[in-house]
């Protein structure tokens, strides 16, 4: 059984060090021309973008990951997958503008722009999954370089010449549709992009098959993404939520530790599962205890540095994000965890057994969110935000566990 290489941890860790430093680089920037309630605003947006993406996408992006070493038309299955956001995002237009803007009180101008920067977005996301499932990841660097490239340029252009509005950030976003054009040009030029016959409809069928029942688990991602800062908005006021979201950024920095690791672990877990006996197992399940200890030291190290850290970045005006921070490191932190065990689901393609959990877990997280709010204020909304990521982690694992046995308690020495 052959282990990841050091150079495709650190490829993937200097591509998703750079798409994690993208909003760090951005934070003195927007927090010295933005208002609290403009950057409220503005967290709104980002949340709206990010659920777009997820409800666009429809986990073509995760199927391909899954379906890239059981199928041998790979060319086509690339081709198959950029057709399901095309499908979808009619489907998303038709209902994202009236449920928006009933929970969002948000000009249209601003949804318009979130919806069409999530459809690029998607399809960048299904060629980095393929470039991953690939183990190309030195082109995976390479788009991640052009993603980040072009936002941070345009963001520090247009926001510096723009100064008083929102959407000098927002229109950077759009830079992912010329990023989308390049990549899909090179992977057309490379072969790994077949055009003529695209629809395949067993392949076509293979990724709505994997992606539709996952569409309730994406809802529900989506709600336990939304549901704090939308109560901080109603109980507080939008100025809270981007405070909320300073603290998000700066906790988010272990993301920089956390994605590499799950960008090299997943495929390379769905490459060996098929045929890995007990003993490789047990290796398996000791190196996910090692990875969990390194998170919780590489977590505890940046809460000791957070305060240094909101003080160097933010302004002042922003300067009580530092509270919440602990928190969000504990959430951020259990959610690394969960990526581990939620990969034996997505292999088993138990993706309706996922769905069910994680529709469970968003009602749990509405009701804790709406009570810790209450009661702690903003302090209350990180609470809520740990303890969903806790309760998450919990029950992926327990049901991951029994559509897809693995030792954990088992202690055997590591095979060398």
């Amino acid at each position: 059984m052959k282990f990841i290489t050091y150079k495709s941890v650190l490829s993937y860790g200097i591509a998703n060090g750079l798409v994690g430093l993208s909003p760090i680089l951005l934070l003195p920037l927007l927090t010295t021309y933005m208002t609290r309630e403009q950057y409220g605003e503005y967290s709104l947006y980002l949340i709206l973008f990010n659920v777009l993406s997820i409800l666009i996408c429809s986990s073509a992006n995760g199927s391909l990951a899954v379906q890239f070493h059981k199928s041998p038309e790979q060319g086509s299955l690339v081709a198959s997958a950029y057709i399901v956001p095309l499908l979808s995002f009619p489907i998303v237009t038709l209902f994202f503008f009236p449920i928006a803007s009933f929970f969002f009180n948000l000009p249209e101008k601003l949804l318009l722009i979130a919806l069409i920067s999530a459809l690029f977005n998607s399809l960048v996301l299904i060629f980095l999954s393929f470039f991953q499932a690939n183990g190309r990841y030195y082109r995976y660097l390479l788009v991640r370089i052009g993603q980040v490239f072009g936002d941070v340029l345009f963001s520090y252009i247009l926001v510096i010449s723009l100064v008083v509005s929102i959407y000098a950030r927002l229109y950077a976003h759009l830079s992912a549709f010329l990023l989308a054009l390049i990549v899909c040009y090179l992977l057309y030029k490379r072969g790994n992009l077949i055009l003529k016959g695209v629809v395949k409809k067993n392949l076509l069928y293979k990724h709505l098959r994997f992606g539709l029942p996952l569409l309730p688990h994406a809802i529900a991602g989506s709600t336990i993404m939304l549901v704090d800062r939308i109560v901080l908005s109603e109980l507080i006021g939008i100025e809270s939520v981007g405070v909320f979201m300073v603290a998000l950024q700066v906790g988010g920095i272990i993301m920089f530790f956390i994605e590499p690791v799950n960008k090299v672990f997943a495929p390379w877990l769905f490459k060996n599962l098929g045929d890995t006996n007990h003993s490789q197992k047990v290796t398996m399940v000791r190196y996910t205890y090692l990875y969990y200890i390194a998170l919780v030291i590489f977590a505890f190290g940046l809460y000791l540095l957070s305060d240094l850290i909101v003080k160097i970045l933010v302004s002042q005006e922003f300067s009580d994000a530092s509270l919440l921070v602990p928190y969000i490191l504990i959430g951020f932190m259990f959610q690394g965890m969960y990526y581990t065990v939620t990969n034996y689901i997505l292999y088993s393609e138990k993706t309706g057994l996922l769905s069910k959990i994680t529709v469970s877990v968003s009602l749990t997280s509405i009701l804790s969110s709406i009570f810790l709010v209450y009661s702690f204020g903003i302090v209350g909304a990180a609470i809520s935000f740990a303890f969903t990521n806790i309760l998450l982690f919990g029950v992926v694992w327990y049901f991951s566990n029994r559509v897809f046995p693995m030792p954990w308690f088992e202690y055997k020495r590591i095979e060398k």
